[in-house]
């Protein structure tokens, strides 16, 4: 087969949706189908050659609130021009933003069908957007509204015809636009977040002909949105077979958080908690691998505790180092609430650590209290503490919750998982 994948996130970036997509191209790459990936520069990057892929660029620019996220615009006729090149079997989009919009609009321009993964609740990512920045959408509406482009697009190529639905798109962007700006932003950002993400899923995923979501959580949260296309739920997957089993349960005192340490992790509630805990348990010890906006404030938070000699900051990390070392912990710990499947929690799980977590979104789904992990109401840091002593409480635990994380994580194999994927391509394709 021929895929064709745009996304606003791609190697060198460290998150889910650059991990996975970089997993699952490889592994169908390898079988012989061939992948193109539409995505944002990177400073100098010089990407990895890998046989079956090839990797077009296009020039992005910072978002103004996170230095992580890169927003790429290209001029529509030249995607058009190298989607077309390219001639793929299907389209499959992976973001929402800059790219993810061109690819909607390329495949639709193209006829061709195109498959969209929501993987971020946009409502909680747009933590990294001034309700000014989101108004700057507008930016896209006149980029949009240029009729002459669109013109110059249908000139050139007999195959492309003009779409009525391109009007209707304009108009459906302009009004999210405009009942945004009716929102006192002042009073109520929040309430305009909300509003925002709303229209705007539905506007990206009702135009796609096939809607995936990693877990069933996330399925049924954007059908309350308005979500009218089909949604199936498609793993992210995990190399299992990558990660270091734990043998020894004996308890060491000593817990783990691997991610992103983004301000939407809420990764100061976990260091909160601990704080609690290790009042009972001075021997207590927490390691955070990872890096990202929250990892300052969160240093200052355990110095202001008292507790900075008892969290070690791992910083950013080579998950083919740590995926060797997690099974040293006695278990996992996350307070995210904004997990759309939570591959880290996972990627522990495939380790067989037991999993302390909150009550939200997918967590739930992989985390089954009082069998792998314990769960607490989100943000309540007294409760969580509770969950980690009493995670402490026996070997035997520890174990019995090691073994069954183990048993949910295989479910989300990698190769299992691109089998899955595959056929839906296939299916997608007739």
């Amino acid at each position: 087969m021929r895929i064709a994948i745009f996304t606003d996130t791609y190697l060198p970036d460290k998150n889910g949706i650059s991990m996975s997509i970089n997993s699952f191209t490889k592994l169908l790459a390898a079988d012989g189908h061939q992948i193109m990936i539409f995505c944002p520069k990177k400073g100098r990057i010089k990407d990895e050659k890998t046989p079956n892929i090839s990797i077009t660029r296009y020039a992005s620019f910072t978002a103004p609130s996170n230095k992580d996220t890169k927003i790429s615009l290209p001029f529509i006729l030249t995607a058009v021009k190298d989607l077309k090149e390219f001639n793929p079997d299907v389209v499959h989009i992976q973001t929402p933003m800059g790219l993810g919009f061109v690819g909607i609009w390329a495949s639709k321009i193209l006829k061709l069908k195109n498959i969209q993964t929501y993987h971020t609740y946009i409502p909680d990512f747009l933590v990294y957007f001034s309700p000014k920045t989101l108004l700057g959408i507008s930016k896209i509406t006149n980029y949009i509204n240029n009729s002459k482009m669109a013109k110059n697009i249908i000139s050139k190529s007999n195959n492309i015809e003009e779409a009525p639905h391109f009007n209707l798109f304009k108009l459906r962007l302009s009004k999210i636009v405009k009942e945004a700006s009716d929102v006192d932003i002042e009073k109520d950002e929040n309430s305009f977040k909300d509003r925002f993400g709303r229209n705007f899923t539905r506007l990206l995923y009702n135009r796609a002909d096939l809607v995936l979501t990693p877990s069933k959580a996330l399925k049924d949260l954007i059908k309350k949105q308005g979500i009218k296309t089909k949604i199936e739920v498609m793993s992210n997957g995990v190399h299992n077979s990558n990660f270091k089993k734990k043998i020894d349960y004996t308890i060491k005192n000593r817990m783990v958080y691997t991610g992103r340490l983004g301000l939407e992790k809420s990764v100061e509630v976990v260091v909160e908690a601990f704080y609690i805990a290790q009042k009972s348990l001075p021997g207590l010890r927490l390691d955070i691998y990872g890096d990202g906006p929250a990892r300052k404030p969160l240093q200052i938070l355990a110095k202001k505790l008292g507790i900075a000699k008892k969290i070690k900051f791992w910083g950013a990390y080579d998950i083919a180092k740590v995926s060797q070392k997690i099974c040293e912990y006695d278990f996992f710990v996350t307070s995210s609430t904004v997990e759309t499947q939570g591959i880290v929690l996972l990627e522990a799980m495939a380790s067989g650590l037991p999993v302390v977590a909150v009550k939200k979104l997918a967590v739930p789904e992989i985390v089954l209290n009082g069998k792998n992990g314990y769960l607490s109401e989100a943000g309540d840091a007294k409760a969580m503490a509770k969950n980690m002593l009493k995670m402490l409480e026996s070997d035997k635990k520890l174990e019995q919750f090691g073994h069954k994380s183990f048993e949910i994580a295989e479910s989300h194999e990698i190769m299992k998982c691109k089998d899955r994927l595959l056929q839906k391509y296939i299916k997608m394709s007739k």
